[in-house]
């Protein structure tokens, strides 16, 4: 096998490392939600790809929709319970 006649200096290995260097991916506006995406991927917000419907993307539910969704229920459960007390009453 042939050997290098020298030792290559740090700057001549490393000006050949930095062209290899990792690029960003080429992201691309998504043409109904105007996000950006992956170029021809499906758009990770609205869930699109070429005009069509391709995933039904579930939206994220924050913290204070959680609470009210939870509040409500137990205003629910209490009215229910009411209900019931004031039928077995009678």
């Amino acid at each position: 096998m042939p050997e290098p006649k020298q030792k290559l200096s740090r700057s001549r290995s490393r000006k050949r490392k930095g062209v290899q260097a990792s690029k960003t991916p080429p992201l691309v506006e998504c043409p109904k939600c105007k996000s950006k995406a992956l170029a021809h991927h499906v758009c990770p917000v609205c869930g699109t790809y070429k005009g069509r419907q391709i995933l039904e993307v579930k939206t994220k539910i924050t913290k204070r929709v959680k609470k009210k969704k939870r509040e409500k229920k137990k205003v629910e459960r209490d009215e229910t319970e009411k209900m019931r007390e004031s039928k077995n009453g009678k």
